[in-house]
């Protein structure tokens, strides 16, 4: 692509507007995105320096820049575009055929959060950069514990919390994924949705496991299926939250297992069916 067309896509002036945008946007988010998301986010702010805003880097360049899963960089590029951050531009070639596709950063001006109209997410439910992942397992059990207790000493909440589920998923936090909460919407509130998630949480960080947690998602959505079939159908006594936490660390020790019995560089490598 030609330098004059990618300067018809510049969205700022100067390199420092794009700075002063960028910094804005993970100021107004800082609590509800991944360190997979700062990392897409540090690397597409890099290489959209040249033309400010423009950026054609690929999402196989993404990757091999961050070490990220190609499921990581496709759902955070999702996501800027979700909150307004981003735009996705298909280019076509002179000759007609597909060109290379951009990922254009906004400016305030054309800049419409969507979700300005949801509540804030209480910072102690979400990923903490920096935190040491047993302090965020207890911290998410003391809330869990917490809301427990709450609820047995407030015996209208029950009516109070499946009213709620007339709000849709959009007023769920953003770290919880959609695909997730998709699945569990038709037999869990909001609330409960919201609380098993924290259950996943904490069993990823009781499980040493190799990637992100986001990496994971397929897993623990086919853990949560039949957890939920059961429950529905009456064999779950323990209740539900207590019995998916279960199902889903054990998911978990099983995929370690499995990872450490693939790693290389681990003296259990299975070096015979190599």
């Amino acid at each position: 692509m030609y330098r004059s067309e990618l300067r018809e896509y510049q969205t700022f002036r100067t390199k420092k507007e794009m700075d002063e945008r960028v910094r804005g946007f993970v100021q107004r988010w800082k609590y509800e995105l991944s360190e997979g998301n700062y990392e897409v986010l540090r690397f597409i702010w890099r290489h959209s320096v040249k033309f400010p805003g423009v950026s054609y880097a690929k999402v196989e360049t993404i990757m091999k820049g961050t070490k990220k899963s190609r499921s990581t960089v496709v759902r955070s590029i999702r996501r800027f575009v979700e909150l307004g951050l981003l735009t996705r531009v298909e280019t076509v070639r002179a000759n007609g055929k597909r060109g290379v596709n951009l990922l254009v950063i906004q400016p305030y001006r054309n800049h419409v959060e969507k979700d300005d109209t949801l509540p804030d997410t209480v910072k102690d439910t979400v990923w903490t950069r920096g935190e040491p992942l047993r302090q965020q397992a207890s911290r998410v059990l003391r809330t869990v514990e917490t809301e427990r207790i709450h609820k047995e000493t407030n015996p209208n909440k029950e009516n109070i919390v499946r009213e709620a589920n007339a709000f849709n998923l959009t007023y769920l936090p953003s770290h919880i994924p959609r695909s997730f909460a998709k699945v569990a919407q038709p037999y869990l509130t909001l609330c409960e949705i919201e609380e098993a998630w924290k259950r996943v949480v904490t069993a990823y960080a009781e499980v040493r496991l190799y990637g992100d947690l986001y990496d994971y998602e397929d897993s623990i959505i086919e853990v949560l299926k039949p957890c939920l079939y059961v429950w529905m159908i009456g064999k779950v006594k323990s209740g539900f939250m207590p019995y998916f936490y279960g199902a889903v660390r054990e998911e978990f020790r099983r995929l370690v297992r499995h990872q450490v019995h693939n790693d290389r560089d681990n003296p259990y490598y299975d070096w015979l069916h190599e």
